[in-house]
């Protein structure tokens, strides 16, 4: 999160995740889980 806003006043155009983010976002595609 502090590194989120650092980039965001430097205007870096680089969006970070949270951990958690990350893994809502890849929970629902059956094809990722071995």
């Amino acid at each position: 999160m502090h590194v989120g806003g650092l980039l965001s006043r430097q205007r870096a155009g680089v969006r970070t995740l949270h951990l958690a983010e990350v893994l809502a976002a890849t929970a629902d595609d059956p094809a990722g889980v071995a």
